[in-house]
């Protein structure tokens, strides 16, 4: 998740969280740093963080690989 952002209403996460745990669901939430809604997109420069974009579409496509390599 970015730290700013106006479309995730303040609870999302905490519920998130929660709901993940009640179904015994291994997880990992992220929330990246200065970072806003839209950040793992180059094409809105205004809001691209480089950094943290790497970060996530590596992490993502690893869960990727692990997820549906089994399936």
């Amino acid at each position: 998740f970015a730290e700013k952002d106006e479309h995730v209403p303040d609870d999302t996460i905490r519920v998130l969280r929660e709901t993940l745990e009640r179904a015994h669901v291994e997880s990992v939430i992220e929330i990246y740093p200065k970072t806003e809604h839209g950040f793992c997109f180059p094409e809105r420069h205004h809001v691209y963080a480089e950094t943290a974009a790497e970060d996530v579409w590596s992490r993502s496509f690893s869960m990727f690989e692990r997820q549906l390599r089994h399936r």
